[in-house]
């Protein structure tokens, strides 16, 4: 939901903030430690399910999960000159997979009960 063009010469985290809203909001820290294992020990670091939210057109935030990997980017010098980070977004999956184990849960109860 963010333009091209919003993103070019802005720091990523400006542009994508941890929810203030969310006090358990961790993505800018898990994504800054994951950027810098990528640059440590030179390989792709794949990233466990993340929520981070994102805004929506209109500004408010909305809950989002996603599946990241960053890769260090060399030149043929061995240095590095950027770090790559793609994600997928993976929220429907999480949502039909919360709903699912609401679901086993209420399932669960109702039969302890009878």
């Amino acid at each position: 939901m963010t333009k091209a063009a919003d993103l070019r010469g802005n720091p990523l985290f400006d542009v994508f903030p941890d929810n203030p809203d969310d006090p358990l909001a961790d993505g800018v820290s898990n994504l800054y430690a994951s950027l810098g294992a990528a640059v440590q020990t030179t390989r792709a670091h794949a990233m466990a399910i993340q929520r981070y939210d994102i805004r929506d057109l209109q500004g408010y935030f909305v809950q989002r999960y996603w599946r990241p990997i960053n890769t260090p980017i060399y030149d043929d010098a061995g240095n590095l000159i950027a770090l790559l980070h793609s994600v997928d977004d993976v929220t429907g999956e999480i949502q039909k997979a919360m709903s699912f184990d609401a679901k086993s849960r209420l399932d669960d109860s109702r039969r302890t009960e009878a």
